[in-house]
């Protein structure tokens, strides 16, 4: 990469941070314009909602730090073993690359359940079984599930 020998550590977390305040400061302008719009805080309910979602948001950064800290974990615990580091390190590889394999998949049902959501809301707010729905989108996990 021709940016690899200026790129270190510290470069790296300030464009991360410069990254993370423009979007929050995207975000919060986006909100601003939407309240500016004749929606008021009131109306919204947004403390309601975010002390209802804060559980579920809790949970969720909760179960990506557990699934993600697996590679790391890893290495840790097979650096004391007799293969020493260097075995640590081939072992820690393949467990990352499979990890990218399994993440590739669940991605795939990620795009699936957010397509599907606008279509069950759609479904309910009409006051429309979905079974028709349920049954295809299950055939479309299942069927790849069991082939891999």
């Amino acid at each position: 990469m021709f940016l690899s020998d200026s790129i270190t550590i510290e470069v790296f977390i300030v464009a991360q941070t410069f990254g993370l305040i423009s979007a929050l400061l995207l975000g919060l302008a986006f909100n601003l314009n939407t309240l500016q719009l004749g929606l008021s805080a009131e109306k919204l309910n947004v403390w309601t909602i975010v002390k209802s979602a804060f559980p579920f948001a809790l949970l969720m950064s909760l179960m990506v730090m557990y699934t993600r800290i697996d590679t790391v974990m890893l290495d840790l615990l097979l650096d004391n073993t007799k293969e020493g580091a260097r075995g640590a390190k081939f072992h820690a590889g393949i467990y990352a690359q499979s990890f990218r394999l399994l993440d590739a998949g669940n991605i795939f049902a990620l795009v699936l359940s957010g397509m599907l959501l606008p279509i069950f809301s759609r479904m309910i707010k009409n006051k429309e079984k979905p079974n028709s729905i349920v049954g295809l989108s299950a055939k479309l996990i299942v069927i790849p599930t069991i082939w891999v």
